[in-house]
C-alpha cells in the first residue's frame, strides 16, 4: 500500500489514513487553526455538512 494527500490507496481499496488529533483545554490561535484545517480536510469523509461546521 501506498500513501497519497492523507488516503492509503491498496490495489484493492481506498481509505483514509488513520488521524490523530491532539486537543488541549486551551488551544493558541495556530493549534485551533490545525485543529480546524483538519476537520475541514476530513468533512467530505465524516459527511458533515458546511451547517454543521458553521458554529465553530
Amino acid at each position: 500500500p501506498w500513501s497519497y494527500l492523507g488516503w492509503r490507496i491498496t490495489q484493492q481499496q481506498i481509505s483514509p489514513q488513520p488521524l490523530q488529533l491532539e486537543v488541549k483545554d486551551t488551544l493558541t490561535l495556530h493549534e485551533l487553526q490545525k485543529l480546524l484545517g483538519a476537520i475541514n480536510w476530513l468533512r467530505p469523509v465524516l459527511g458533515l455538512t458546511t451547517e454543521e461546521l458553521h458554529p465553530l
